[in-house]
């Protein structure tokens, strides 16, 4: 397929397929425009599961019968929990998950149904510098040949932490790409966002 000029493309071979990139909120697919953030009437063990849409179903019902269904999901927030090293919180609500925690059970969430990219829009907004610093390390640890991470953020850390190829934006526009090296000594980004020392 021939990617739109403003299409994501994912894969770089034969198979290879584009994400529409939508102008209007929406106007986006509903398993874009789906929130990361957990209810606070589900526990966070449920609220990982609530991607139901990426099992198999038939007519809307789930294969193999609701009992089997459940322990499927189950297995999966368990799974995407564990993978973010936060296990222990299966069955706490939300509303008792400290800001850090919150954001690794929403991430848990997006991850259960084994998607090939992740996007996150400004993962670290409202954390502190130690919850930074612990979705830093977790986001390192999902990245990976089966899960590619695209990440908007404006914690330079994190994202010279986290990112192998960095985009800078400003005002719209591309003002630099390449590794985390690359970008700390590009003169531009300096002088934008991470500020002169001599100044």
């Amino acid at each position: 397929m021939k990617p739109h000029p403003r299409d994501i493309l994912v894969g770089a071979q034969a198979g290879a397929f584009a994400l529409p990139v939508c102008d209007h909120y929406s106007g986006a697919p509903a398993r874009m425009r789906k929130s990361l953030q957990l209810q606070a009437e589900l526990t966070a063990e449920f609220g990982a599961c609530v991607f139901d849409v990426t099992l198999d179903c038939e007519d809307g019902a789930p294969v193999g019968g609701e009992a089997e269904h459940a322990a499927l999901v189950t297995e999966l927030a368990l799974a995407a929990l564990t993978r973010l090293g936060i296990a222990q919180v299966a069955d706490v609500s939300p509303t008792q998950l400290p800001p850090g925690m919150l954001r690794l059970a929403e991430i848990a969430r997006a991850i259960a149904g084994s998607p090939s990219v992740l996007l996150l829009d400004e993962p670290a907004a409202g954390l502190n510098s130690v919850e930074t610093r612990d979705l830093s390390n977790a986001l390192k640890k999902l990245r990976g040949p089966k899960l590619v991470l695209v990440v908007v953020e404006h914690d330079m850390d994190l994202i010279m932490d986290v990112c192998d190829t960095i985009h800078v934006l400003n005002v719209g526009r591309l003002l630099a790409s390449g590794a985390p090296a690359h970008i700390q000594a590009n003169p531009d980004v300096v002088r934008v966002y991470l500020g002169d020392d001599d100044e």
